[in-house]
Parts: C-alpha cells; structure tokens; sequence
C-alpha cells in the first residue's frame, strides 16, 4: 500500500499553461466553466482535448516564503451539456504514484463524465509537482529499470537512499511532503478552479488522504469512495506482514475447494514451507537480465520472496501463486524469484520514494517501536523485514511534522462508500470496518474472491449510482455476491521458438485505450514497455500468441488478410484490451486499464474495474 495494481504511462502534456497562485489571480474574472482557467492539451493515450496547467504554491504553507511548487494539474471535463457544480477529484496510491498517471483512465468512462468534471493534481513530491525520484537499483533505474542483481538485495539498499536524500535536498525541504500540506494544496486548487464542492475518490495510501481531506476540509466534500481502505491511525508498514500471510492463507483455502487446483497442488502449505527454508539455507538462482541480456546470478532473501508473493495477492496473478510456489518446491525458483525482483522493479519505476519516505518517516515508522513489530509480525512469512528496511531509512530522512489529530479516525457524516477486497494482502476488510465506525452515513462493502482492489464489474455500476445521489441509503451492492472465484492457473504454458520476422512484424507502438504500448524484439520475445512503468517479457508459446512468466497477462496478434499485424489484444485477467499503430483503440469488455505488470495498475472509482488496485508499497 504505502507503495500500490496495484501503476501508467506517465501524462504526456502537448501544451500546459503555467499558472499563478490564488492570490495573484484573486482579480480575475470566473470563468463560465472552472477548467476554462487551464490550456486545451492532449495526454498519452486519450484521444479528446483535455485541459492542463500548474498552479503555484508555497512549499513551505505556513511561512510563506522561500521555494514554490509548481502542482501539475489536469481536468477531464464533463461530456454532457448540464455539469454538476462538483468534481470529481482522484488520490492516488503509494504513497509516490501521481494523479495525472494513475487516474486519466477515467477519460474512458464516460456515463461517469457525463455530469461532472474529473480533477487531477499531482501531489506534492509526485507525477510533475516537483517529483522526488530515487534510482536505487541502478543508474536511472527509476526512468528505464533495475539492475537485476541490485533488485534481488536491499529493498531500499541503504548507499542509494542517502545519494537520493542528497540530491533531492537541494531542490526540496524533504520535510515538507507530508500528507496534510498535500491535501492542503489540493484544496487550493479547487478554490482557484471554482468548483463549490468535490466528490474524493481514492484507493490505498489514496484512501487515507481522501480522509485527511476530508478532515482538513469538511464543507467542500460531497461524497467519498474508499478502495482498499487504509486507516489514518495505521501506521504503515506495521501490519504488512500479517496482511499478506492472511491472503495467502485464503487463497490456498481457494484453491483447495477448486476441484482442478486442489489436485495440482495438494499440499501447497507444506510446499511453501518447504520453499522458504530452502531461501533461508541460501540458493543460487539464475535470471534473465533484459539490460545486459543473458542472464545473471542472484541469491534471493526472505524479505524479498515474502513480499513478491504478498504483491502476486493484489490481483489477478493471484491465480497463480499456487502454481509457481509448486513450481519452486519442484525446483524451478527461477519464476518465483522473477515475480519478486518484476514486482520490487514496477514499484521502483511507479514511485517517487523520496516523497514516500517523507510521509512514512513523518507519519509512520517514528511510532513503531521494536515490541510492536513483534507482536504485530509474529508467525508470518515476512516477519519483521519491512518493518526494518524502512526503519533504518527513516534513521537518516528528514522528518516532517504531523498535525495532533493525524491519528485519530476521522469522524463524518458526509456519504461514504468503502469498498474491501476479501483477500487484500495490505488493506484487509478489517481496515476499513475501523474506519467505517466512525462514518455514520456509510456503507462498507466487501467483494469475495478479491485482493487489493477489485475486478467485479458491476462495482462501476454502484459507484456511478452512488456518486449521482451522494448517498448509501437504498443503495443495491448484491450483485458482489456474484464475484467469481479465481481461474487457477494449474499448468505453465511452454515457450516456443519463433523465427525473427515474426517478432519483428509486432514490434512498435500501439495505442490502447487510455495508454500506450511499445513492443520491441529482445532474442525469442518481446519486451512490453510504457512510460513510468517496468518492461515486462512477453514469451511465445504460439506464432500469435504470447504470454508472461511475472503477471496474468498473455497477448494474441491479429493479421490482415495479407498477413501484417493488424492490431495487438492485450488480455489481463477476463478483460481484452485492443491496441492499433494507427492510434486508434476500442475496448472489448471491462475497463481502459492497463494490464498489470505493463503499466502502474491504475485504481478506478467505477469505470474500469481491470487493474483496479493502486500502487501500494
């Protein structure tokens, strides 16, 4: 979480205006619609005029003075010729991802746009809003990925992140980048723009700052959806550990009532058992390095396997996480240990850790001592090592100052929809029972069968309803009760050796629904890349037909008559993405939301329920 589907190719804006803070502008006449203040521009992706700009503000709120932000912001306006007065305003998850990346896929949600305005501000420290980007794993490893071997060691290697602190305290007070003074800005913005009032949306770490909002600034707040629901009083990564074991211990009861994974895999408890013991002896594992190409030679830690299956929980791969943990009993530790180094690699290209530090060593880590963290990760996999890895950060990061309230739940009558994945291997339902107690005009729902963020279609369906009325009351949620269980994958699909021209007939960028796709040749396979996010290896297993080994994702090629590659569909899960060179894109079922493992999974308030976790660490 305080990364996470669970990631977005990063906004590509043609035009931007730069803007001048409230105080300058207070003379100016209002314009006939709010986003009429910002510049006609285009994103990556997204086909219709959008309107973009900066907008000034203190970095320092209190003092006034010294350094400015410029926050980088775009509106999708509202399609319909009567607008509501509110907006719709998006919060991103990690804490690090950014709103412009995460959230423009509500461009393709159009019953949603109808009626109301989309806001997107990058918060401080994120996206544009002067961005504090690390590189741990590698030099520019956050623009263009890591160095596998980097990736198998320290999650946060402890050279790296004194370099990042360094080099960002020279163009930022890293103690200014607390969740509060984002929120803050945020509302700024909305007062400079016009709108009355806003209906917040957020997923994850996105979550806890619609509830800092919502506290900071009660009388402009409409509605609220949370997704994978983090409590203000939790301090992250406390109950990391506990989390992930508690989804892996329901996805194994999964799959042992699934008639087909049960009896693949009948003993999948003491196979992972036996997996971890065998990673604590110490082994020898060889990776396929996309950088240097080869491979390279890598001795996987506990830490570093626990936290890549607790991120396999997030979404769809879940389906298969009792196939490669069976995979690595039976010898083969080389997919396990992709899907960890794949998953620690997408975080580090989704993130700005530097503003993730800012908030958890102001926020958090001070307040989780060492008896704590026993009690709160004895008997899990992971144990404590989150914990200590962010601990020994935090020892040499600047920290903010947190308001007195920052741990109190905050109270509200305003409507709330929660939404819970069942098996969320983060923000687990629990979380958001604790913060519902103190909303008593909402309604907390837990979909089955789900990790963090879910793919229920007829979720979009409740939240247009609720957003309209801005109310729980009489509001139909039964139809989660349908939410099938997991397709478990039960058999490895083969690679197959395709001839050259095969791979280069695919290379090249495609438009897909609200992201773009690039496919290049790399020896037999192809290497998906988008902007802002981790390369991900396509494999053969078929002359049109690809696959990959780290997430639930496999690709068909469609040719023409003639034989040339007529268009890419790209599959994530049970949802087909269509993507053209010609820049042109259609949607086949579900939401514009890229596929998992290409692209930052971008949560979604209803639109696009594919993909629908945010990057969460």
């Amino acid at each position: 979480m305080r990364p996470a589907v669970p990631t977005v190719p990063i906004a590509a804006l043609l035009l931007a205006a730069a803007l001048p803070p409230l105080a300058a502008s207070g003379r100016a006449a209002r314009p006939a619609r709010p986003w009429e203040r910002l510049a006609p521009c285009h994103l990556e992706g997204i086909r219709e005029e959008l309107r973009c700009g900066t907008y000034q503000v203190w970095e320092d709120r209190e003092a006034r003075r010294g350094r400015r932000i410029a926050l980088n912001v775009v509106v999708l306006p509202a399609l319909g010729p009567h607008p509501a007065d509110d907006a719709i305003v998006y919060f991103a998850g990690g804490p690090g991802s950014a709103a412009t990346r995460e959230g423009r896929f509500l461009a393709e949600d159009k019953a949603l746009r109808r009626r109301r305005d989309v806001l997107l501000v990058d918060q401080r420290g994120t996206g544009k809003s002067n961005s504090l980007d690390c590189d741990f794993y590698g030099p520019d490893s956050h623009a263009k990925g890591g160095d596998p071997k980097l990736l198998a060691g320290d999650l946060f290697p402890p050279a790296a992140v004194r370099q990042c602190r360094d080099r960002l305290s020279r163009t930022a007070d890293l103690r200014l980048y607390t969740t509060a003074l984002g929120m803050d800005d945020v509302d700024e913005v909305r007062a400079w723009l016009g709108y009355p009032q806003v209906d917040l949306v957020g997923i994850s770490y996105g979550t806890q700052a619609a509830q800092v909002y919502l506290r900071r600034h009660p009388g402009v707040v409409r509605s609220v959806m949370l997704e994978g629901v983090a409590p203000v009083d939790e301090l992250i990564p406390l109950h990391h550990a506990y989390a992930g074991k508690r989804a892996i211990d329901l996805l194994f009861a999964e799959c042992a009532a699934d008639a087909a994974c049960h009896a693949a895999f009948p003993r999948l408890a003491q196979e992972l058992q036996a997996v971890m013991e065998r990673i604590d002896r110490g082994v020898k594992v060889r990776l396929p390095d996309a950088r240097a190409g080869g491979t390279v030679e890598v001795v996987p830690s506990r830490g570093l396997i626990a936290e890549g299956l607790r991120f396999l929980g997030y979404g769809n791969a879940a389906r298969k996480l009792p196939l490669v943990v069976h995979q690595a009993f039976a010898g083969d530790m080389a997919q396990l240990v992709t899907v960890a180094v794949d998953r620690r690699s997408e975080l580090d290209r989704i993130l700005s850790m530097g503003m993730n530090f800012s908030v958890t060593c102001a926020e958090d880590l001070p307040f989780i001592d060492a008896a704590t963290a026993a009690r709160a990760t004895a008997g899990t996999l992971l144990g404590d090592y989150r914990i200590r890895e962010q601990k020994r950060v935090c020892a040499h990061w600047p920290r903010g100052s947190i308001p007195a309230d920052a741990h109190r739940l905050v109270h509200s009558t305003v409507p709330v929809l929660l939404l819970s994945g069942e098996r969320d291997p983060v923000t687990p339902p629990e979380f958001g029972e604790r913060v519902a107690r103190e909303l008593p005009n909402s309604l907390h729902v837990v979909v089955p069968h789900s990790g963090h963020g879910s793919d229920a279609p007829c979720l979009e369906g409740i939240y247009r309803r609720f957003v309209d009325r801005a109310s729980v009351r009489g509001l139909d949620v039964s139809c989660v009760a349908k939410t099938p269980p997991p397709r478990f994958a039960v058999k490895a699909p083969v690679e197959v050796h395709l001839e050259a021209r095969l791979l280069d007939g695919c290379a090249g960028s495609y438009s897909f629904p609200g992201f773009v796709m690039t496919f290049a040749p790399q020896g037999n396979h192809l290497v998906a890349s988008s902007p802002g996010s981790a390369d991900l290896d396509l494999f053969p297993d078929a002359p049109d037909h690809f696959f990959a080994r780290s997430a639930d994702l496999e690709m068909r090629v469609v040719r023409d008559a003639g034989g040339a590659v007529a268009e890419l569909v790209v599959k994530d899960g049970g949802t087909e993405y269509h993507g053209r060179r010609s820049g042109q894109a259609h949607r086949a079922t579900g939401g514009p939301t890229a596929p998992g493992g290409i692209s930052a999974p971008r949560p979604s308030p209803g639109p696009a329920r594919t993909g629908r976790r945010g990057p969460s660490s």
